[in-house]
């Protein structure tokens, strides 16, 4: 062999040797120094941690009747897609899920910072959804149907303002952000509260989901489970509602307007009732109507949004706001009293009308009541007795009672969102805000004085003016949530009543609920109610709203019975004409109901009330 040869052999053989080394040194390099990197980019590529969904706590009476539960549903979510694949994939989806595919695209770079956690594109799908994303499986890599928990309504109609509705959508970013500083966290996708006790308590209802660690072949298809962690179930709230009182109490408000159109009036527009526990403040019934079927909102949403005539989303309980009428004459009566103003044994005479700062104003339908004290004008409702009250009072004497009874600031109700209106108490500060280039006029104060002005109370307000009035001056704070509990019943919070007591004498309390006894009894402007076999006191209002040719706001107040109360409520019938027709026998009702006396004393099929002794303020009882 030739010494050329020898050497050209040595040379390759070191070649050799030296790329050998190199891939020696390399696959050493890739064993041990990157191995540990390599191997979980290995198992990050065939396994998936999916989330369980953990079902929403669920909602019950105060009697242990569940109201809101979940069910199985199915939900469609989307995990990683071959790049090639994308367009098609979404494209597809678009149409199976009737979904657009820009709004698809939006959801996808949404998550754009958690690539490996599956977006729930569609909630509750239907079968033949399921059906048709089996049918083109191969065509949707990254595709997942998902068993989920879904909400139930045992049923719909069953206070739907209170318990409120779950979507997909993002409640306020506030709350978002809060709920984020409180240790809750949401993705895209995630079921929120968006009104009622859904989100008010949105914290307590929601679960911690689970997870399950999956592993994946090449076209994302699971093919086997690694471990799992099972979801803890969100908080069940008891609230404070009677299911069988508040059925009735929103049935009777339907029924009562039905009524009141066949009786002539034909601009009605809605009601709302509001029946609290005396001596603690825990609503047994709050309603509204009209109302919706939350089993059905996500399809009804459009036309219940669009209908800003009776505008049925609102919630007129404790967003409704109207002025008292003459509801508001035991604030009246009690600033006269405590002021000095009036005894319980002065008279004065009632002649039909009262002329005082150039303002003409009268009774309702001119109505001449003769020599009147106080127990004779609250139960006969007469106007001019209390002009002369306000005019002896002025107004700053007026609102600050008002202010007493909690008129012009919230009740205190936290349970439910939206929150409840602040309303308005007639004031000079009131006035100013929407004319601050006018003086506060004499005549202003005496149609304050019966409940008319710039007064604006809710169903709530006037039910804990009620309340105040018959428990001896203690104004609790209303609640519907009594007690939240684990899967496991224990306790995580528990309610209890608030109050603080009013700056008013027992002595002026014990007149006021004499008169609202004799209100109810004969001679009374609502003394049809002296048939119940338990004596209720109350007060009739019809509210003056400044629309021209439209009836008043039929107004009752009240509590039962009138002697060691139980229970106080207000109803508001929105265009029905007066409080006496309209609300009190709507109220008779709900005391029928709630103390079992329905069958033995249901009114007969179409018996009405009419105001033939109610003797109130409406468009007509001021002469300019």
């Amino acid at each position: 062999m030739s010494k050329t040869v020898i050497k050209r052999l040595r040379f390759f053989l070191a070649v050799t040797l030296l790329i050998m080394l190199v891939l020696v040194f390399r696959l050493a390099q890739l064993q041990i120094v990157y191995g540990e990197d390599y191997e979980k980019r290995s198992e990050d590529n065939m396994l998936r941690v999916l989330p369980i969904t953990a079902p929403r706590g669920e909602i019950f009476d105060s009697n242990g009747e569940r109201l809101v539960s979940n069910r199985t549903g199915f939900t469609v979510s989307l995990g990683e897609i071959p790049t090639k694949d994308r367009e098609s994939v979404i494209k597809l989806l678009s149409e199976i899920l009737d979904r657009e595919v820009e709004d698809i695209e939006k959801d996808i770079n949404n998550q754009r910072y958690r690539r490996y956690q599956p977006i729930k594109l569609k909630t509750d799908v239907d079968m033949e959804t399921v059906a048709r994303i089996e049918e083109r499986r191969l065509d949707l890599p990254g595709v997942m149907i998902e068993v989920e928990p879904i909400r139930f309504y045992v049923d719909g109609w069953f206070a739907p303002h209170i318990m409120g509705q779950i979507s997909t959508t993002p409640a306020q970013k506030s709350d978002i952000e809060r709920w984020a500083s409180e240790g809750y966290e949401y993705k895209i996708g995630d079921s929120i509260g968006q009104d009622g006790i859904e989100r008010a308590w949105e914290p307590y209802l929601r679960g911690n989901n689970g997870e399950i660690l999956v592993e994946v072949n090449a076209w994302g298809r699971m093919v086997g489970v690694r471990d799992r962690r099972e979801p803890v179930p969100g908080n069940d709230l008891y609230l404070t509602l009677d299911s069988d009182l508040q059925r009735d109490v929103q049935r009777f408000l339907r029924e009562g307007l039905e009524l009141r159109e066949q009786q002539g009036y034909k601009n009605l527009r809605g009601a709302a009732a509001v029946v609290l526990e005396l001596n603690s403040g825990r609503i047994l019934a709050m309603a509204s109507v009209p109302d919706y079927d939350l089993s059905t909102y996500s399809q009804d949403f459009n036309e219940l949004s669009q209908d800003t005539y009776l505008t049925p989303l609102v919630n007129r309980a404790i967003n409704g706001l109207y002025p008292g009428g003459s509801t508001f004459k035991m604030v009246t009566a009690t600033a006269a009293l405590e002021e000095g103003k009036v005894t319980p044994a002065e008279v004065i005479r009632c002649t039909g009308s009262l002329t005082r700062y150039g303002s003409t104003k009268t009774c309702y339908m001119g109505s001449v009541h003769g020599p009147t004290n106080l127990y004779r004008a609250l139960t006969r409702s007469c106007n001019v007795y209390f002009y002369e009250m306000g005019v002896r009072v002025g107004i700053d004497s007026l609102a600050y009672y008002a202010g007493e009874y909690g008129f012009g600031r919230r009740a205190g109700l936290t349970d439910i969102i939206p929150r409840e209106s602040a309303g308005k108490v007639a004031s000079r500060e009131v006035k100013f805000e929407t004319y601050p280039n006018l003086p506060w006029y004499g005549g202003e104060t005496m149609d304050a004085a019966i409940g008319q002005g710039f007064h604006q109370f809710t169903p709530l307000q006037l039910a804990n003016y009620a309340a105040i009035i018959a428990n001896g001056g203690l104004h609790y704070k209303p609640y519907l949530v009594e007690q939240a509990k684990t899967y496991e019943e224990e306790v995580v919070w528990q309610a209890s009543p608030e109050f603080h007591k009013v700056n008013v004498s027992d002595q002026t309390l014990q007149l006021l609920r004499n008169a609202m006894e004799g209100v109810c009894q004969p001679g009374g402007t609502a003394g049809f109610l002296a048939r119940l076999p338990i004596p209720v006191a109350g007060k009739t209002g019809s509210a003056q709203h400044g629309i021209r040719g439209l009836e008043t706001h039929g107004v009752f107040i009240g509590y039962a019975p009138a002697h060691n109360p139980e229970i106080a409520f207000a109803v508001v019938v929105e265009y029905g004409g007066t409080g006496g027709g309209a609300s009190a026998p709507i109220a008779e009702r709900i005391v029928q109901s709630y103390f079992n006396l329905l069958e033995e004393e249901e009114p007969e099929e179409g018996e009405e009330h009419e105001d033939f002794l109610e003797e109130e303020n409406d468009e007509e009882s001021t002469l300019n």
